[in-house]
């Protein structure tokens, strides 16, 4: 599924990313959408994912609310999950943190850092 850059340009996440970012990010991240229905189950093969919309809950019980990142944490394995309504989740290759391609995109280096404070505010949350 196309990314619906529309949708996501209304999240924090990927407000500012131009048109070319998205289209660098399908390439070289495999960033990609894919539509859940209720009841339906993904692994993250690794992947790290982005909830666009919807609820997912985790095998171990934990919910991921629309807004949150999911699958950075599972060091290379793989999460199960289950969209618990209609969801959509924004999925990329989890190098997408570690790795600067030759072209060296100034978005990439700003996404990175959009990645590691929505990862830092979701601990915040998370903590008691």
């Amino acid at each position: 599924m196309r990314l619906p850059t529309k949708e996501m340009r209304e999240h924090p996440l990927f407000a500012w990313l131009p048109e070319e970012g998205f289209e660098t990010f399908e390439a070289c991240f495999d960033m990609e959408a894919e539509n859940l229905g209720a009841g339906e189950r993904r692994e993250s093969r690794g992947r790290l994912g982005y909830l666009l919309s919807g609820r997912l809950h985790a095998a171990d019980g934990e919910a991921v609310r629309p807004g949150e990142l999911f699958g950075l944490s599972a060091a290379g394995g793989g999460r199960c999950l289950t969209a618990q309504v209609p969801s959509t989740v924004i999925w990329m290759d989890r190098e997408i943190m570690t790795r600067v391609c030759y072209f060296d995109c100034w978005f990439h280096g700003r996404f990175v850092t959009e990645l590691k404070q929505a990862l830092a505010r979701q601990e915040r949350r998370t903590m008691p």
